[in-house]
């Protein structure tokens, strides 16, 4: 694992343990995002028991294709890099296609989403809701710090979302309905909607299906990580690092996983096997 790389030409954010970098003109909204980085960063910490170098890199829509990974071409869609996450900043509109997918499949639901998400001027914004990605992928950075993977992909996208509804409902409850919503309200949208639906489909479509399709699923992951959460609390995300990250479990069958994460936490088990929802 190697440190966070120093981003020369972008604008230093002070204040922080991490290294945090932003675009000119970003420097409020990167501080903002860094202050839940450094929480987020300490909770984590004490919870697994390592406390991996993990830099913050907020760019500007002119500066993602130099400082975000190649395989992820739209910008503002957050992820982990070279011991790094990278977000855009609040003026990005890839989540759009979520508003459409809601208003097109299920209009009953858009109130909600609205009462939620809604402008003043009666637009609907999920800047609120995609500000939190950055603690997804720095739940992504405490496993990559072990240079461990999971053995299914879905699993991993799971560990990563159980990492942010934990240290939400943890730490920062009042935010959960800003968290929570539009992944529930896409949760509700039929299997038959999209291209890909089975475990399978994500594992070997994972970052080559539509977006839209790829948080439909997440959406999935995210209801389960509410019902290990409400279930166990934070010690349901203990044990499943204890028992997967630590040991390195990486090569086992579906029976043998679904047996292993019977024991590390029923709903996660169950998510299997009753899957496709």
């Amino acid at each position: 694992m190697t440190d966070p790389q120093p981003n020369t030409d972008l604008q230093i954010v002070p204040e922080f343990a991490s290294p945090v970098h932003c675009s000119r003109g970003l420097e409020a909204h990167a501080h903002t995002l860094a202050t839940r980085f450094q929480s987020a960063h300490a909770f984590f910490s004490n919870l697994f028991g390592i406390s991996p170098p993990v830099g913050l890199v907020v760019v500007s829509a002119d500066d993602w294709p130099t400082y975000a990974r190649a395989s992820f071409p739209i910008y503002g869609f957050t992820h982990y890099f070279d011991a790094q996450v990278v977000t855009g900043g609040p003026d990005t509109t890839f989540w759009q296609s979520f508003v459409d997918t809601i208003t097109t499949a299920t209009p009953h639901l858009v109130p909600e989403l609205r009462t939620v998400y809604g402008r003043p001027d009666g637009r609907i914004t999920l800047t609120p809701h995609i500000e939190w990605w950055i603690v997804h992928d720095l739940g992504h950075a405490f496993h990559a710090h072990l240079s461990y993977w999971f053995p299914r992909k879905w699993l991993m996208e799971l560990f990563a979302d159980l990492c942010l509804y934990t240290y939400v409902a943890a730490n920062e409850p009042d935010y959960l309905p800003r968290l929570e919503t539009v992944l529930r309200l896409l949760h509700q949208l039929p299997a038959a909607h999209f291209r890909y639906h089975t475990l399978h489909d994500f594992d070997t479509q994972y970052l080559t299906m539509e977006l839209v399709n790829y948080v439909w699923y997440h959406g999935h992951f995210f209801a389960c990580a509410k019902q290990v959460y409400d279930a166990a609390g934070s010690s349901a995300l203990d044990r499943l690092w204890r028992m997967l990250v630590l040991p390195n479990v990486r090569e086992v069958t579906d029976t043998e996983l679904a047996a292993l994460l019977q024991d590390v936490q029923p709903e996660l088990a169950q998510l299997m096997q009753t899957w496709p929802p």
